[in-house]
């Protein structure tokens, strides 16, 4: 049933995303006493982390004592260790273990890399092993504009967007598998007439984009995101990508513009503001493609298990079932405003107060 396999679902969602694919059902009330193993690999990163449990009638088993290990080209490199919870009790603090476990291994594109966990009794023991994947050729250019916005469901009550037309060139000679972040750093800035100074706000950040009517992002069904439209497209095509993944196949060996929009022009409007665009494309393994594409139809409000049955998901973990998501990146910074100071040098000077960061000049100024 499809809340069943909600926890499968959010567990790898937390998580900062070619085995064959295995159409592993997350249906815990015919699955049980499976070891799961989720988690995310990024190359070069020394913070990656996994989360291992047992199946169960409708709720997760934690295993909090599990052993971990991290072969990278045959090679022993880690035993990873669990995070732990700080606990607060009337008699102090203590730490709680969780089922999070830390690989601090900084693993390369082009290693294979394997990953066991087993339950400390020995009893259940699962096994992924993948090979890193190339990174994308290349972002050549990134041109941005502020436009109407094109969607009817899509950024309700912002009538005016930021379009990102984006020139990505594909690994060529290669089957390539991607996925698309957009995030936004945002920087609030405000003026002390007093010490005639100017306070910065903790950065911000928001992450998103709308990209219904990009060939590639809809796999070749765009939609301008209006019921009336979405609902002539056929039942499988009309699935919004919330993941944000796709394939080279339209574009192998070659460039393609690709075309997002989200509201960083609200903020952009206003003069407080500097904001700093980051464009990631990550190269995933063909199993996290595939397990993406399906979760994006089981988010969908197309999705009715009544219908269509319990919702199977691809898995790369042997032995047990979940999804380890490898991947390597190319990204861009771009600046999309500077904050304007002599506008914000004009407001109120009481709003300074609310700024909580140390005071600072911003270069060049």
């Amino acid at each position: 049933m499809k809340h069943t396999a909600l926890y499968l679902i959010l567990l790898l969602a937390s998580l900062t995303v070619t085995s064959c694919i295995n159409d592993l059902s997350v249906d815990q009330n015919a699955e049980k006493d499976v070891l799961v193993m989720n988690g995310y690999v990024a190359a070069d990163s020394t913070n990656n982390t996994i989360k291992i449990f047992l199946t169960g009638n409708q709720h997760p088993i934690d295993i909090k004592d599990a052993i971990v290990t991290i072969n990278v080209n045959g090679e022993l490199k880690e035993t990873a260790k669990t995070l732990a919870n700080t606990i607060f009790t009337p008699k102090g603090e203590t730490k709680e273990p969780t089922n999070t476990y830390l690989i601090k291994t900084p693993v390369k594109v082009g290693d294979v890399v394997r990953i066991d966990a087993q339950t400390a009794d020995g009893k259940y023991h699962a096994w992924v092993e993948e090979t890193v994947p190339q990174p994308m050729e290349a972002i050549e250019k990134v041109d941005t504009s502020t436009v109407a916005n094109p969607f009817s469901s899509d950024y309700k009550g912002y009538p005016k967007l930021t379009r990102f037309n984006i020139t990505i060139k594909d690994r060529p000679n290669e089957n390539n598998f991607y996925q698309l972040v957009v995030d936004e750093s945002l920087t609030y800035y405000v003026y002390s007439p007093q010490q005639d100074i100017f306070y910065t706000y903790p950065t911000r950040t928001l992450t998103g984009y709308a990209g219904r009517n990009d060939v590639v992002l809809t796999d070749g069904n765009p939609t301008s995101g209006s019921e009336d439209d979405d609902a002539i497209v056929p039942y499988t095509q009309g699935v919004e990508n919330r993941y944000g993944v796709f394939d080279d196949v339209r574009f192998a060996n070659s460039s393609y513009t690709m075309t997002v929009y989200n509201n960083a022009s609200y903020y952009v409007a206003i003069p407080n503001y500097t904001i700093d665009a980051y464009i990631r494309y990550r190269s995933i393994n063909e199993t996290a493609f595939h397990y993406f594409k399906a979760l994006n139809l089981y988010k969908s409000d197309n999705y009715d298990d009544k219908l269509s049955g319990s919702m199977k998901f691809p898995s790369n973990v042997h032995d047990g079932t979940g999804i380890i998501v490898f991947s390597s990146e190319t990204n861009k910074v771009i600046r999309l405003s500077n904050a304007r100071l002599d506008e914000v040098k004009k407001q109120d000077g009481n709003y300074y107060g609310r700024a909580n960061s140390v005071g600072v000049l911003p270069k060049g100024k």
